[in-house]
């Protein structure tokens, strides 16, 4: 054959299949005689979404261009081992315990543990509500803030903000803080993202009780006095003001007499 194309590939394992990530590219032009030989040699740049030990295969004639009586035979792979960064929440802060609708003041450290510094310009870190301390479609998203700039091996930096606990009812729930939600940062480790802290869930429950009416029968036009009890039996104290409202209903007729 007159020339024909030698390509690199990227490999978990050393046998070449689909799965495998073209690094590059050269093409040969001429005879190469019986126990003849060339060099050739390529720059390539190393994805970003491969990490730890990997190989370079070497694929001569990738596309048998050349007739052979081995077609087989033609890739040599080499081992290689991949560094890359590796974010992960080292540390947080939250109280122990919050109210449905309370604004958290929560922060949070990430740390870079790989061998390299990190190469994406910016990315997220989101905080959810979580019935356990794994993340999944089911949890409940809080907010998020964007880091931007590199943060070289075993560097860190702390972030920060303020969330609304949702109304997901009472009981023990988990904050979760994951760093680079999205997955914009390559990392040698995509599995440990997520720092889980507990957090009770409370809530005010306000119940009237002991209603009376004074005179026990009142008459049309005439006053009335009403009393009545308001008891929070909830697991959390009232954050605001309310109004209480008295409704006068004819249980004859059902028409609504007063309504104050």
């Amino acid at each position: 054959a007159g020339s024909w194309s030698d390509q690199v590939f990227l490999s978990a394992d050393d046998r070449f299949d689909s799965g495998d990530a073209f690094l590059g590219a050269t093409t040969h032009s001429g005879a190469v005689a019986t126990g003849g030989s060339y060099t050739a040699s390529r720059t390539v740049s190393v994805p970003t979404d491969r990490h730890g030990a990997q190989f370079l295969l070497f694929f001569t004639d990738r596309n048998d261009a050349q007739l052979e009586r081995d077609e087989t035979n033609n890739v040599l792979a080499a081992p290689i081992a991949i560094g890359g960064p590796d974010l992960i929440v080292s540390s947080a802060t939250a109280p122990s315990t919050a109210t449905i609708g309370q604004s958290l003041a929560l922060s949070w450290t990430v740390t870079n543990q790989g061998d390299t510094s990190t190469t994406a310009g910016s990315w997220s870190d989101q905080v959810f509500l979580s019935a356990d301390d794994r993340f999944d479609s089911a949890d409940r998203f809080l907010g998020a803030t964007t880091h931007s700039g590199a943060v070289a091996t075993g560097g860190s930096y702390t972030a920060s903000g303020a969330f609304t606990i949702p109304n997901v009812g009472t009981g023990d729930r988990f904050l979760l803080f994951l760093a680079d939600r999205d997955n914009y940062q390559g990392e040698t480790n995509e599995g440990n993202n997520v720092f889980a802290l507990p957090l009770e869930v409370l809530e005010a429950d306000l119940q009237v009780s002991g209603l009376s009416v004074e005179p026990a029968t009142p008459l049309s036009g005439n006053d009335a006095t009403v009393r009545w009890t308001d008891t929070n039996t909830g697991t959390a104290a009232t954050t605001s003001g309310w109004w209480d409202y008295v409704t006068v209903v004819n249980t004859t007729t059902g028409q609504t007499l007063l309504a104050t």
